[in-house]
């Protein structure tokens, strides 16, 4: 006999079943509370496990975040995307869980045959390795690499690999972790001076900015090679 439901469940379930928030994303919402017993009872009921909330998180997107491993293997086992993107910078759920050091949730994604590949729209057009490098999560980073991730790929503005990421934030066990996986420590990026780059682009959205307001336009310095 299945456990009885606790009183806020119940609530929340009745809220989310009824409409009542006019939502089209109920598991999604109930995803981003943790709430596991709505998820499940929904998912019951029919809901569509891969609506996703007005920014693109899905239900898997929120279980991914909170590195919550019963939650994301209900909602793989009930079909959930694996590749979903947020509408806002394009994260699948393998880059929140990466970036966060859910290593269960991370060796979920991978076995369900979550991309690697996947790049973000925005930090440069990172992968799930970039991300999970950069927060220093060497457990995320020794899982994506033994599951075929590149240890040199690199990120689609500067040519960042997730070694360059890890080291400019001192992340010593993920540096560790990226050399033992064959990450090369002599690459270099696409550009000579990345914060002459950034302070370039700045500068340029400023002066286009200005450009669209009628404004005189502030002093762009030359792009740097």
């Amino acid at each position: 006999m299945a456990p009885a439901l606790k009183a806020p469940t119940v609530a929340l379930l009745a809220v989310l079943l009824s409409g009542a928030l006019l939502t089209d994303s109920p598991v999604a919402d109930a995803a981003m509370t943790g709430d596991l017993a709505s998820v499940r009872a929904l998912l019951s009921e029919g809901a569509d496990v891969n609506a996703p909330q007005g920014d693109g998180m899905t239900a898997l997107h929120w279980a991914a975040r909170a590195a919550n491993a019963d939650l994301a293997r209900l909602l793989l086992e009930a079909g959930a995307d694996v590749d979903a993107a947020t509408r806002i910078g394009a994260y699948a759920p393998l880059h929140l869980a990466s970036e966060v050091g859910g290593g269960e949730v991370v060796g979920l994604l991978l076995e369900a045959g979550a991309a690697q590949t996947a790049t973000t729209a925005d930090v440069g057009g990172a992968t799930p390795l970039h991300l999970a490098a950069g927060a220093g999560e060497a457990d995320a980073v020794r899982l994506l690499l033994a599951h075929g991730g590149d240890a040199d790929v690199r990120e689609a503005r500067w040519g960042q690999t997730p070694l360059m990421y890890a080291a400019a934030r001192g992340r010593e066990a993920a540096v560790r972790a990226l050399l033992e996986g064959g990450a090369d420590p002599a690459l270099a990026t696409w550009v000579t001076d990345i914060t002459a780059l950034a302070e370039w682009s700045q500068a340029d959205r400023r002066a286009r900015a200005a450009r669209m307001r009628g404004e005189p336009e502030p002093p762009v310095p030359p792009r740097p090679a």
